[in-house]
């Protein structure tokens, strides 16, 4: 349990202490093989491991066994296998001068050999140009339980439909399967392995149930597979689906597989994470098709590159509106009423619109002031909300606030009150969730590590105890707020009342920079710790 909590270098100290050490700790140095530097020392030694243990095996040496046979049977997962292929060829060329140099393939699977016990496999381009390494993958795959099928780039075109249900057919155990094929080629470069029984192997022979399946890619629009039922057959015991990227042709087949297979869904996500902001792949109709083909699921996810509209919402609404628990939405259409999210989901804990650390663009979702409030003129009262009983955690973006700006002697005219009132109401609409813990209203400014520029946001709320900060007593269990890039006016009269009132809260996120309310929290409200 210990080794487990130690880096690799402190591992390897450790396993030099002691015979006794060393037979305690091996295991956990050659538990995975993490990503090393091309060309870096630590990557020749390993790949002359490799080579070592090889050469002994091939002339049969009888002096003890090294360190690959002795210890390989201990490596249950590979970090990267596009630089554990670099090792491979780097073994390769060392070899490369020796009487009988062994081939790649021959490296390859002797390594493959000696780490039977390897829990993760992926299935890369190269591996499907040759018979001998697909004869490998193809016998390897049985014994894994997380695959991914890679054939990435464009150029390559090096997979087959019929070869990609052939591997499938052999991952009799794979429950974690990721699929990110750009393009296929309409023939198979390599033929299949052999059978022991003609006719092509059917998947439910082997039993083969996903329970996470991640589709970054299967095709282009012009070669996508029409037809998945043959993917379809082995999720009925799917629990999580990530869709990446789908082309168009695809999505009718996915969601008949959804609506008649994969009934046990409960986490779906759609997009991904790119640099240009205004870049989609999935368009909102389609991820209606897809969100309405199933039913009472609780986590999901809309990414920077699915454009979540109004057809997306109906279909969330429709489907899933009382099972929903957690929602993430990155990017969506200027008419998109998510409030709407609020207002009927019963069970929904966690609701998105702002998130850095998966995010490459500074650009959030909005919710406009008015539909915030959610004001009934009727009933002169706030409508409620199917939400305030079971909501944990809101990271929402508010705009079009007026802001009040009050100075020491500011006398308020009736302009000013009328704005003070309004953001009252807003604060009186967040009152209501008694179990919010974590409150995320401002952009934090920072990408992947990175510092961005972000500009202010003037048009947002103000947590002073003029515009109704006071309204949020009940929040007694908030332990985080973020109002990073806001002009939220917190001065120390508000976070002295925050200390009194907001017992558990830790961590404040926005305060500015040797701030005089930033100096009294450092010196008066230590327990708070300000980022």
């Amino acid at each position: 349990m210990v080794c487990s909590l130690v880096d690799l270098d402190t591992l390897y100290k450790c396993v030099l202490v002691s015979k006794a050490w060393n037979g305690d700790v091996t295991p956990a140095l050659w538990r995975r093989i993490p990503i090393l530097a091309s060309g870096s020392p630590k990557q020749i030694a390993f790949a002359r491991l490799i080579l070592e243990d090889l050469i002994a095996d091939r002339e049969n040496d009888q002096s003890p066994p090294k360190a690959l046979s002795r210890n390989g049977r201990f490596i249950n997962h590979v970090d990267n296998y596009r630089n554990l292929f670099q090792v491979i060829r780097t073994a390769t060329a060392i070899g490369a001068s020796y009487e009988n140099p062994p081939s790649e393939e021959a490296v390859f699977e002797h390594f493959l050999r000696k780490t039977w016990n390897i829990d993760n496999f992926e299935a890369l381009e190269e591996y499907f140009t040759t018979p001998g390494y697909f004869n490998m993958v193809c016998q390897k795959v049985p014994l894994v339980r997380s695959l991914t099928i890679s054939a990435a780039h464009e150029s390559c075109g090096c997979i087959s439909l019929e070869m990609l249900k052939s591997l499938l057919a052999a991952a009799g155990k794979v429950r974690y399967l990721t699929l990110n094929i750009f393009t296929f080629q309409k023939k198979p470069t390599v033929a299949p392995p052999e059978q022991s029984a003609p006719g092509p192997r059917k998947t439910s022979d082997n039993n083969l149930q996903f329970h996470t399946l991640k589709i970054t890619a299967i095709g282009r629009k012009t070669d996508s597979p029409k037809d998945l039922s043959w993917l379809w057959n082995s999720c009925s015991k799917l629990t999580v689906l990530e869709i990446l990227y789908i082309p168009p042709p695809a999505i009718k087949s996915l969601s008949e597989g959804i609506s008649s297979t994969a009934r046990l869904l409960q986490v779906v996500s759609f997009g991904r994470t790119v640099h240009d902001r205004d870049y989609i792949e999935l368009m909102s109709h389609d991820i209606a098709t897809l969100v309405g083909s199933g039913e009472g699921w609780k986590v999901i996810h809309f990414f920077q590159t699915a454009l979540f509209g109004p057809e997306a919402l109906e279909a969330l609404l429709k489907k899933h509106s009382d099972s929903v628990k957690e929602i993430k939405l990155m990017k969506m259409e200027e008419n998109t009423n998510i409030k709407q999210i609020l207002a009927s989901c019963p069970c929904l804990e966690s609701f998105r619109t702002i998130e850095n650390r998966k995010r490459a663009n500074t650009v959030h979702p909005e919710i406009p002031f008015k539909r915030w409030v959610d004001w009934d003129p009727q009933t002169k009262n706030l409508r409620p909300w199917r939400c305030e009983k079971s909501l944990i955690e809101l990271a929402v973006k508010i705009v079009d606030v007026h802001q009040v700006r009050a100075s020491p002697d500011f006398e308020p005219t009736a302009t000013d009150v009328t704005k003070v009132r309004t953001q009252h109401k807003a604060w009186e609409r967040l009152a209501r969730c008694h179990n919010l813990r974590r409150l995320r209203l401002g952009h934090t400014p920072s990408d992947r590590g990175r510092v961005v520029a972000l500009s202010m946001q003037t048009d947002c709320l103000q947590l002073t105890m003029l515009t109704g900060l006071d309204r949020l007593v009940d929040l007694e269990r908030l332990e985080e707020l973020n109002v990073s890039c806001m002009r939220h006016g917190i001065g120390v009269n508000e976070v002295e009342w925050m200390k009194e009132h907001w017992p558990q809260l830790s961590k404040l996120t926005g305060l500015p920079k040797d701030s005089l309310v930033r100096k009294w929290v450092e010196k008066n409200y230590q327990k708070l710790i300000l980022q």
